[in-house]
């Protein structure tokens, strides 16, 4: 997994490189950054579906304080690092907040995905909680829903809503994993029409959000999903485990948390006109903050954990 969001992690920050600072030789990742927010919220719908089939009901005690502030800190620690070094005054801070939640646009450069996926959190532990059996997956696929519906009616940007379902495919490719892998593995053949079926919905769904329905998008962004996760499973990412793709995927979320501030410092604060050197300085920058966070966010759990501790 770890190679899968070093990759995500690299390609998201180009994405934004030639998307809002016309870096024209990064122009091909400017088409991927919607697909690369659906596998995020892919994984981490897996991801969690999985914890909670090892544990059971015992994942759900002490969700927020683990999942949650895993999530939230390193957020808030990011965000208050690029008010700083912005000078933001109290009144921008105040007026920052409100166009957060009026108009879908945080005070972090590109981390409204962490909102969305926070909200994801909560109904997954909310469905999780207090449904049963298969109640659980229609009530979250309901909030999801839900939600994509209060985004839209609020005029928040097309990526608030175009990946949400996403993160409910996941969940529901962790629950029937190994029936489907144990399928290909008796029908070899099943595997193949499988992916090409998939590829031929996203082209159809893909097509008619252009020319009928943008919601129609939704569709191709959980057909990305299932392709990215079917190929995986076949390839042999194990032998990519080297030591800087290891870290890379380490700190894959604090990069997409630092690439903004460290954008904003190299043209905003200062003037990099080069696009050599501005690409190579934003990779260097933002890996070096990321991991800075990355160390500081888990320095103060470890510090919030011990005095939880004493304190039972």
């Amino acid at each position: 997994m770890a190679p899968l969001k070093a990759a995500l992690a690299l390609m998201i920050v180009a994405d934004h490189l030639a998307l809002f600072y016309g870096v024209n030789a990064l122009r091909p990742f400017i088409a991927l950054g919607a697909p690369i927010v659906s596998i995020f919220f892919f994984i981490s719908g897996f991801g969690l579906q999985t914890s909670y089939q090892q544990k059971g009901d015992a994942y759900l005690k002490g969700f927020f304080s683990r999942r949650i502030w895993k999530v939230l800190l390193p957020w808030l620690l990011a965000t208050l690092l690029y008010g700083l070094l912005q000078w933001l005054s109290p009144q921008q801070w105040i007026d920052g907040t409100k166009q957060t939640f009026t108009q879908g646009i945080p005070i972090l450069p590109f981390s409204w995905y962490v909102l969305e996926i926070l909200y994801f959190y909560v109904a997954f532990w909310c469905a999780y909680r207090f449904f049963p059996g298969i109640w659980k997956g229609i009530v979250l696929l309901a909030l999801v829903i839900l939600f994509m519906f209060l985004t839209i009616r609020l005029h928040y940007g097309q990526g608030w809503w175009v990946s949400s379902l996403a993160f409910p495919a996941g969940i529901a490719f962790a629950c029937y994993e190994k029936k489907v892998i144990a399928l290909f593995e008796r029908h070899p053949l099943s595997y193949w029409l499988t992916l090409s079926g998939l590829a031929v919905l996203l082209c159809l769904s893909f097509i008619a959000g252009k020319r009928i329905s943008a919601i129609a998008f939704t569709v191709s962004h959980v057909c990305i999903g299932l392709i990215v996760a079917l190929v995986t499973e076949r390839l042999p990412l194990e032998k990519l485990n080297l030591k800087i793709i290891s870290f890379i995927g380490l700190i894959s979320y604090e990069i997409y948390l630092c690439q903004g501030i460290a954008m904003a410092l190299l043209r905003g604060r200062w003037e990099i006109a080069d696009d050599t050197l501005f690409v190579a300085l934003v990779y260097v920058l933002t890996i070096a903050l990321a991991w800075g966070i990355h160390l500081l966010s888990g320095w103060m759990t470890k510090k919030r954990t011990a005095c939880t501790s004493s304190t039972t």
